[in-house]
Order: C-alpha cells, then structure tokens, then sequence
C-alpha cells in the first residue's frame, strides 16, 4: 500500500493554505488593496490577514468564490491578532517568532524559532510573529469552527 502525500500546509487563525498543484482555469486576478493582497478580513475588528509584498503574491478567485493564492517569491503572512510563537521556548509567556526553519520531511509543520533558537539557515521574518509563505500556488479556505485558543501552540490568539 503506497502512503498518501500529504499536501505542504500552512494556517494562521481562521486562514488555511494548503499548496496545488496548479490555479484552476478561469480564475480571475483579484487586484491587491491599499493594505496589500487581503486573504481574509475582520468584519468587526478591521483587522486582516494580508501580504504586504503584492508584487510576489496574487489572489484569485473563480466564479463559485473559491481562492487560491500564487507566490512567485517568499512572502510572509501579517495579522494585528494571530502571532507565530517559537516552538522551542517554554509556554509562559510565549516568545513571539523572529525566524522561519523549513522541514525535509513531510507532514512535519513547519518551524518557527526566536532569535535563540534560529539555526545558521534559518530565514528571517520582516517582522516578529508573521508566517512565512514559500513560492507556489495554494488553495484559501476559511475555517468556519475557528475557536481562539483552540490551535496548536505555532499560534498565539
């Protein structure tokens, strides 16, 4: 029995990527906002999941509204709220990340360290606790059960 491949996969709060292979036809570009490429917005808050680098990302949507997302360069993931947190610091109080570690193997997450625990390799994040997108092209869904607190601890509500 072959083991099924599990897809690269990446979530910041309510927000759930998880990398295709390919955007599918008839797509259309959405264009980007004045904050950026918006992947979800806070109808109450204000506050949104965006990319700030809208010349390395582009969001499309199809006729039935599904979203994909396609990265030609890293990028990374900014929210007011959700914060990566280092996964190797101690739970109280959490330390907010400043690098990213890529993983060989899959379905490891991935690996978000602070200034202390970054490796020689690790890339660093523009500003502490956003998450780091690598190039490809990724599916968008929205977690409709998103309850604060209740994600790994990768993430800070």
């Amino acid at each position: 029995m072959t083991a099924k491949k599990i897809p690269f996969q990446i979530r910041q709060g309510d927000v759930f990527l998880i990398r295709v292979d390919a955007i599918p036809d008839g797509a259309k570009e959405m264009p980007p906002t004045a904050r950026g490429v918006v992947l979800a917005d806070g109808e109450i808050t204000g506050h949104a999941h965006r990319i700030a680098n809208f010349r390395s990302a582009a969001q499309y949507a199809t006729e039935t509204d599904q979203r994909y997302l396609r990265v030609t360069a890293p990028v990374q993931l900014a929210h007011e709220e959700h914060k990566t947190v280092c996964y190797l610091c101690p739970d109280e109080p959490p330390t907010l990340a400043t690098h990213y570690q890529a993983t060989r193997k899959l379905p490891e997450p991935e690996r978000y360290t602070c200034e202390r625990h970054a490796r020689s390799e690790a890339t660093p994040l523009d500003q502490s606790g956003n998450t780091y997108i690598p190039p490809g092209s990724y599916y968008r869904e929205l977690d409709s059960e998103y309850v604060p607190g209740a994600l790994s601890r990768t993430v800070l509500d």
